[in-house]
């Protein structure tokens, strides 16, 4: 399952990361038939963040994911830039045990910098925890 994410994302790291995020949740919950019936979205927080690149937000989105049978909830955590006229994610962080963030980047993760996925040794290291 592969999705177009230049729309939102310009950044190759990032996108490649994002695609093994999809792939793999895909082939952890795609073979149950439980169905994602509707998506609550909680008190949300954003924050403009003033920095020497232009500034960026970061949004906090809890969420409950309410499914056929059941449900769950989560944050997600998102910075966004403009770059070039565009307003794009640079990061973001699904903290939820078991999700795929949880396990490649770590527990409790915060996130704050929006260069990182520039950042050749750190997206390195990462790559090769990626599954």
């Amino acid at each position: 399952m592969d999705i177009e994410l230049a729309t939102f994302i310009d950044n190759g790291n990032l996108k490649q990361y994002t695609q093994n995020k999809i792939h793999s949740q895909n082939s952890v919950y795609g073979q149950f038939n439980d169905e994602v019936k509707s998506i609550d979205i909680g008190a949300w927080e954003v924050k403009y963040i003033d920095d020497l690149d232009g500034g960026y937000l970061y949004l906090y989105l809890p969420a409950e994911i309410n499914k056929s049978i059941g449900g769950y909830g989560e944050v997600t955590e998102f910075l966004v830039r403009n770059q070039n006229g565009k307003l794009v994610i640079v990061d973001w962080y699904t903290g939820s045990k078991d999700s795929y963030d949880f396990i490649v980047r770590g527990e409790n993760v915060k996130i704050h910098n929006p260069n990182i996925w520039n950042e050749s040794e750190w997206v390195m290291e990462l790559d090769s925890l990626e599954y």
